[in-house]
């Protein structure tokens, strides 16, 4: 037994002191300061292999030098681009593909359950997935503008800057602006699958393509705005969420209440801050009729004979087919473009006030 105990405790101490000694062995200066190889980039290689990645990346290799700045880009949107997450070309490119995985499943299930579910459900639910991409992806990356800026003082560094503020709102606004575009856009071949099933559908989908393109400027508008009110990009970032789910899930309440206890009135007003609403109302989907909601719906403002326009428009439109053309709004696009104009004029303004001298 005392053999044993005395074994165990050298083995012990030997044990602790070799455990012990190796991490202070190893965490000393020298190893801390040495540098770790950053590997070769693109340029330094052979020309067969950068063709070979130019091939393989697309032309967006991600160990590529990135070139000067031209004068006539605005070097706060490359900046951004550089610099935020998902702004490089690589992840934008990422992201693309993976919206057009999902436009690919969309045009499966409109070509195979077309004829179960109708043309009218198949559309609202690719309006909803829509909708919903870019309500969860613009909020996370419009939200941290100007609060990282703020939150981190690098704000000061764009103070000292000849930009002006307009050029540096411009900048931002447009970094996030070009990434929800793409995503959209690589979202929107199943339209054309819906369009070839029914052709009387190519005027309702250009109308829920409007009410895409004004749900991207709200919700950018109003997420940037917020970005600027508070300095901290946590509290921007739930806030813009907050909002934005009030104004496409909130508004929906007052139509699950339709009829009892809010009336048709009621509903409709609510869900004119909705372009989501809109879009289903267009695409006539089940409890959006068109005929119940006539202030969603589009109606027809302005109608005229291409005869009577001038020469320069009308030989275009009679060549391509049109015999007259009408303009056709919805009180929904009047309101949702007047409330992200009222944002915008808002954060210009705050954002002036952020590059005075403090």
């Amino acid at each position: 037994n005392v053999d044993s105990i005395s074994r165990y405790v050298i083995l012990s101490l030997s044990s602790l002191v070799v455990v012990v000694a190796v991490p202070l062995i190893r965490l000393n200066q020298r190893i801390l300061d040495r540098s770790r190889s950053q590997g070769a980039l693109t340029h330094q290689m052979s020309g067969l292999i950068q063709t070979l990645r130019m091939v393989f990346f697309l032309g967006m290799d991600p160990k590529k030098r990135a070139p000067n700045i031209p004068a006539y880009l605005n070097p706060v949107l490359i900046k951004e681009f550089r610099s935020r997450r998902f702004g490089r070309a690589h992840w934008i490119v990422r992201m693309m593909v993976g919206c057009l995985l999902l436009s690919l499943a969309l045009i499966y299930i409109t070509t195979q359950y077309t004829n179960q579910w109708g043309v009218e459900t198949i559309g609202g639910i690719m309006v909803v997935m829509q909708v919903s991409l870019v309500v969860l992806i613009t909020p996370s990356l419009a939200a941290g503008l100007i609060s990282s800026e703020l939150e981190f003082d690098s704000w000061r560094l764009l103070q000292m800057t000849p930009l002006t503020s307009f050029r540096i709102i411009t900048g931002k606004i447009l970094s996030v602006a070009v990434t929800i575009g793409l995503i959209v856009l690589a979202s929107l071949p199943g339209y054309a699958v819906l369009a070839a099933i029914d052709n009387t559908l190519t005027t309702q989908i250009w109308q829920v393509c409007v009410c895409l393109l004004m749900t991207c400027i709200l919700v950018l508008s109003i997420s940037a705005l917020i970005s600027s009110l508070f300095r901290v990009t946590a509290t921007a970032t739930i806030v813009s969420f907050s909002v934005i789910i009030i104004i496409f899930a909130g508004t929906f309440l007052f139509w699950m209440g339709k009829g009892a206890p809010f009336s048709v009135d009621v509903v409709e007003t609510a869900l004119l801050f909705n372009p989501l609403a809109t879009a289903l109302t267009i695409m006539n989907m089940p409890g959006f009729d068109p005929a119940e909601f006539t202030r969603l719906a589009p109606s027809e403002v302005w109608s005229s004979s291409t005869e009577d326009l001038w020469s320069g428009f009308r030989v275009p439109l009679e060549a391509i087919g049109f015999t007259r053309i009408s303009l056709v709004v919805s009180f929904n696009w009047i309101l949702t473009g007047a409330i992200s104009m009222f944002c915008l004029m808002l954060l210009f303004f705050r954002v002036r006030l952020l590059t005075k001298p403090q």
